[in-house]
């Protein structure tokens, strides 16, 4: 069975307990790994506690099923979800450590801090830390079923190009007749093979925030602020 695209829908799948599950509960934990550790750095100031919060999360909400039995559309965005459950389970780790901490001799972290994280609002450092990693995640999904596509209709070489003109990390960006002479292609070529790769791009992110979001309006809201973030913009 094709696990549905939704991160939703796959929670409804790994919520059952059915044969379908564990795959379900993997692929989700790989998807949403990042904006998690991510977002647990920046709440915590601790590259290592985070690691430690980070597996305590999927293993407690997720893979022991709390997360799941609680998925719901009707919530409203899921990342807003996702988001909302990592902080209120830091904030219950902070209590807990606190408590912990209040018989010896150790400093307890001051309640105005937890506080103070609760009433962040978006343009806090970890909610656009948060943003960030999940843009991240969602343009490797995007582009992995973009490759998926272009494997399956023969675009392989639209691909290369477009990687290789869009997506390089090493060098200046390669021209147009640099891309396209290996292939016998003129620039005109090459620079329309690049753009049905594109085309494909766009649609399938748009799908994905679709399903993710709810509405046409949502998505249009996401994909300006991807764009701010990707050229190093801040919202």
């Amino acid at each position: 069975m094709e696990l549905p695209p939704t991160s939703w829908s796959m929670l409804g799948v790994a919520a059952r307990n059915g044969p379908d599950a564990p795959a379900a509960r993997d692929v989700f934990v790989r998807r949403y790994y990042e904006p998690v550790f991510t977002y647990l750095v920046a709440l915590s100031g601790s590259r290592d506690g985070a690691a430690d919060l980070t597996q305590a999360f999927f293993t407690s909400r997720i893979l022991e099923g709390p997360i799941l039995l609680r998925a719901d559309r009707s919530l409203g965005s899921f990342r807003c979800y996702l988001k909302r459950t990592v902080r209120n389970f830091f904030f219950d780790a902070v209590r807990r450590e606190q408590r912990l901490k209040r018989g010896g001799d150790a400093q307890a972290v001051p309640i105005d801090f937890v506080e103070n994280l609760a009433d962040a609002g978006v343009d806090s450092e970890p909610e656009r830390t948060f943003h960030s990693a999940w843009v991240r995640s969602l343009l490797r999904e995007a582009l992995a079923r973009v490759r998926d596509e272009c494997i399956a209709h023969g675009q392989v070489s639209h691909l290369e190009i477009f990687v290789g003109r869009f997506l390089s990390e090493t060098g200046p960006i390669p021209s147009w007749a640099a891309l396209g002479e290996p292939r016998g292609l003129d620039e005109k070529a090459t620079r329309g093979r690049a753009e049905t790769v594109a085309r494909h791009f766009r649609r399938v992110l748009r799908d994905l925030l679709r399903v993710e979001l709810g509405s046409a309006q949502a998505v249009d809201e996401d994909l300006a602020i991807m764009q701010a973030l990707l050229s190093g913009g801040e919202r």
